[in-house]
């Protein structure tokens, strides 16, 4: 019988011991530092919160994300059991993939790539897909006198209303359909 298994049948007796006898009745929602042990043991072990929540032992999902929501060490200590448990599945796809024979290696990858999966959301900061870059770009454009004169009349025209002034006349306003009174770039 694995842990989770087994995890199914712990309950906390009113002292806030665990055993495995049912007490009482209702879910615990007192915040005591032995149903965050166990929290934080099934949550690193690799136990979804629907898994968690499911246990009439444990707290309602109400009442985890009030403690979330309220207490910043069970945020940190639930994050810390995140990241271990998508550890654990990152070294269980690595083993999976090391004992796959010719046989079972599309099998093998198939399940290795479920867990990265997993464990991408639960620890995205380590194991996600997405790359952050955070910085500020800037460009610039600004017209010197190699450009040709043409240019600096159009983009003069164009730029004129961003910059509150009367623009310039470009050359060939009217024209602009005109295939002959295109720039020659020859």
């Amino acid at each position: 019988m694995t842990y989770q298994e087994e995890a199914t049948h712990i309950y906390l007796d009113g002292t806030g011991n665990v055993t495995t006898q049912p007490q009482g009745r209702g879910r615990p929602t007192e915040y005591t530092p032995t149903i965050i042990l166990v929290i934080i043991q099934r949550i690193s072990e690799g136990t979804t919160l629907a898994e968690l929540v499911s246990d009439p032992a444990m707290p309602d999902r109400t009442t985890i994300q009030r403690w979330m929501r309220d207490r910043a060490d069970f945020r940190t200590a639930l994050s810390h059991a995140r990241e271990a448990a998508a550890d654990g599945m990152v070294r269980q796809a690595w083993e999976l993939l090391g004992g796959a024979t010719r046989e079972t290696a599309s099998v093998a990858r198939e399940q290795a790539a479920h867990l990265r999966w997993r464990a991408a959301r639960m620890a995205p900061q380590a194991y996600g897909d997405r790359v952050q870059i955070g910085g500020h770009v800037t460009h610039e454009h600004t017209i010197n006198d190699r450009k040709p004169d043409w240019l600096k009349a159009r983009v003069a025209h164009v730029a004129a209303p961003l910059l509150d002034h009367e623009p310039t006349p470009t050359p060939h306003d009217d024209d602009d359909d005109d295939p002959s009174t295109a720039p020659d770039w020859d």
